[in-house]
């Protein structure tokens, strides 16, 4: 089992797997572990390998920044609690290790030309669509990474979607199992429902004043006027210092970048290809699966489109739908087998059925191209305008540092840092501490502002230096929360108090329903009873556009109605609708009316969900079975 599950890691699966790994590599890090943490003491060990503390410091940082970025423009780092952060990312380099100790096992491994595909085809080490050595360290050098330590966790995440891959591919999928699932997701039902709207029970609802008076002084909180604050501030940017006059790109600087890329860059032979992939399985022999991979060959040389048969046919999850594109590779990136056909192919022909690990491919050669590093005119103003952001980044920390200690040190405003930076004192008013327009929308600016230093003490902020732009924040008027007349929320708790008698209005109305149908009531009697009209859906679906989606899964939720006439259920939708709902007849899902592309699509499913178990039951069998100390 073991051995077949590295033939599969190692193979076209594998090699395929973690396209989007570089890409979150690249922008947030992923363990990025500098090598010089020999004596640092462990946080914990798995199985005699220590965790130390500075990689756990290293880590957290990288998941700080990766939360901050999904959190959007403006995350206040400070709603990050760091705690809870420390304890999940431990538990994470527990399982990662786990992991890594099963792969190496396992002798999983991963080629350094296949790291060297990523780096090279990644577009954020690309200037003008070529590999660009300098800006690879540059980016790393941000994300706190050398180069080898970014191969090393790459290699290492990588193997991980080996790991995984190799599960997922052993896993054996029954005819049966097809047939079951094809049955349940196309199973129809008869259903019918009825509906009570709380809207339209709002009309008929009179409120007395003294109701709405009531409300009012039980709930003032909800009724105050919101905090908030009138400022000045200064904003020092970066986009403003690319300009300045103190940075000086020479021509012998861009030269020497130019040279020193051009000097690094490999050409390599490439090759864009896309197949049409037919698994051998329980269902279907190698020999059955190389005749149907020759009638689809048959058919592309009658003059249907490659990339059509493939959505349609192949059972590569993975490149199905772009039409079996595996986009431009270089040597050494498929399975042997793959590999030598795909090479010795002419370019916009289909290679005859080729026998893989994988199953039968049917390969076609769409482009070839030899990558030439670009003439030193073609990239020079993009090299000039990279030396220059460094040269701003650079003197843009220096101000950001001069900006924060004359903000501490000048109390009577901010007029004179102003005049120190040259910048322009600049006003903001309304400011609340959920948030506003224009730079104030940014939480951490609105911190600053609201904190106790400037709100107060009357103090200049810190500089919020938020990456691009670093702002100094003054108070010049606060405006506290008042309560709001009577006569001003009057109409909202009005509102608020009919919304909710039609609600329950509307919940009673459905339980009397219900329970009539329970204890057996006509449907036709139940309707007139409640003023209300069926609405009949016969062969109804799970997924069906017209109906709301909480009715088709109470529908499809409810026993079949086995000995009684119907069975029945209740449900509230999301915008409040109460519904009754009767279900009258079911029928399971036909599996010889599907397409082969739809049964592949079904036994693609199963194998996934087949081995997310058996990946989940590896890693619990890992967890059992490891010593792992927490220091």
């Amino acid at each position: 089992m073991l051995q077949k599950m590295r033939d599969s890691a190692q193979g076209f699966v594998g090699k395929m797997v973690g396209g989007v790994i570089i890409v979150v590599l690249t922008m947030f890090g992923f363990g990025a572990f500098t090598a010089f943490v020999n004596d640092d003491p462990a946080v914990a060990s798995v199985n005699g390998e220590d965790i130390s503390r500075a990689e756990l410091g290293l880590e957290i940082e990288r998941q700080r920044r990766r939360i901050l970025n999904q959190m959007g423009e403006g995350a206040d780092p400070d709603l990050i609690d760091v705690v809870s952060l420390q304890g999940s990312v431990l538990e994470s380099m527990i399982n990662r290790t786990l992991l890594s100790q099963a792969a190496d096992d396992m002798r999983l491994t991963v080629a350094e030309s296949e790291v060297d595909v990523y780096f090279r085809e990644n577009p954020q080490f690309q200037v003008a669509g070529q590999y660009e050595p300098a800006l690879v360290r540059r980016v790393l050098n941000s994300l706190g990474h050398t180069p080898t330590s970014f191969r090393r966790d790459l290699k290492r995440s990588l193997r991980m979607a080996q790991l995984n891959g190799a599960l997922t591919t052993t896993t054996l999928v029954t005819d049966w199992e097809t047939r079951q699932l094809a049955a349940l997701l196309s199973q129809t039902r008869d259903i019918a429902f009825l509906s009570f709207d709380p809207l339209e029970l709002e009309a008929g609802i009179e409120l007395d004043e003294q109701a709405v008076e009531d409300y009012y002084l039980a709930n003032e909180a909800d009724f105050m006027t919101t905090e908030s604050i009138d400022v000045v501030y200064v904003s020092l940017t970066l986009a403003d210092l690319l300009a300045d006059e103190s940075i000086d790109v020479s021509a012998d600087a861009i030269q020497a970048s130019y040279q020193e890329s051009l000097e690094a860059f490999e050409r390599v032979d490439e090759r864009r290809a896309s197949h049409i992939l037919l698994e051998v399985n329980a269902a279907r022999d190698e020999a059955e699966t190389l005749g149907l991979a020759e009638s689809i060959l048959e058919r592309v040389e009658q003059g249907e489109a490659f990339a059509e048969l493939a959505r349609e046919l192949s059972e590569d999850p993975g490149s199905a739908e772009s039409g079996g594109d595996l986009g431009f590779v270089a040597k050494g990136a498929f399975v042997p087998e793959f590999e030598a056909a795909m090479w010795a192919l002419e370019i916009g022909t289909v290679s005859q059925p080729v026998r893989s690990e994988f199953g039968v491919h049917l390969i076609l050669v769409t482009e070839a191209r030899t990558p030439e590093y670009p003439e030193f005119e073609a990239v020079r103003d993009a090299i000039e305008s990279t030396l220059r952001a460094a040269q701003a980044a650079t003197l843009y920390a220096e101000r950001v540092r001069r900006m924060d200690e004359l903000a501490f040190e000048m109390t009577d405003g901010l007029d004179g840092l102003a005049d120190h930076f040259g910048l322009t004192v600049e006003r903001a008013t309304g400011i609340t501490q959920a948030g506003t327009e224009g730079p104030f929308a940014n939480a951490r600016l609105r911190n600053a502002a609201f904190s106790e230093d400037v709100l107060d003490q009357g103090f200049n902020s810190a500089v919020v230096d938020l990456g691009d732009r670093a702002t100094v924040v003054r108070l010049t008027e606060q405006h506290l929360p008042e309560l709001k007349p009577l006569a001003e929320v009057s109409d909202e708790i009005r509102a608020v108090l009919i919304a909710r008698e039609a609600q329950d209005r509307a919940a009673d109305a459905a339980h009397t329903a219900y329970q009539a149908l329970i204890d057996g009531a006509a449907s036709s009697l139940v309707a007139a009873e409640s003023q209300a009209k069926w609405v009949m859906l016969s062969k109804s679906r799970r997924q069906s556009p017209s109906v709301d989606p909480a009715i088709t899964r109470e529908a499809f939720r409810l026993p079949r109605p086995m000995g009684i006439d119907r069975a029945v259920g209740s449900t509230r939708t999301g915008s409040g609708v109460e519904v009754v709902i009767t279900v009258t007849a079911v029928k399971e899902g036909d599996y010889g009316a599907l397409t082969e592309a739809e049964r592949s699509r079904l036994r693609a499913q199963l194998s996934r969900n087949a081995g997310d178990r058996d990946f989940g039951s590896l890693f619990q069998d890992l967890r059992d079975a490891a010593s792992i100390d927490r220091s």
